[in-house]
């Protein structure tokens, strides 16, 4: 998509999924962005959000942000996971 050209997203996945445990939904989109904080700011651009609520009207899916192996250490000790 022109918008994740334009925000240096790259699609890691984008496929029809089976579970082969549990419960999921059927399809799968991975982005993979230059760092955790650029996939924050990505998620909250005005066009991500313009997209999200598309998304939302028409899938029961969700979104989140997963740090590399790398950054998971300091994402936590930041307090992002922590309950508001």
């Amino acid at each position: 998509m022109p918008i994740d050209k334009k925000y240096g997203a790259h699609v890691m996945v984008g496929s029809p999924v089976k579970a082969l445990e549990g419960a999921m939904l059927t399809h799968m989109v991975i982005l993979k962005l230059e760092s955790f904080e650029a996939a924050q700011t990505y998620f909250n651009l005005p066009e991500i959000t313009e997209l999200s609520k598309l998304r939302k009207s028409i899938t029961d899916g969700w979104a989140t942000i997963v740090p590399c192996d790398a950054d998971t250490a300091r994402i936590v000790d930041s307090g992002y996971f922590r309950e508001s």
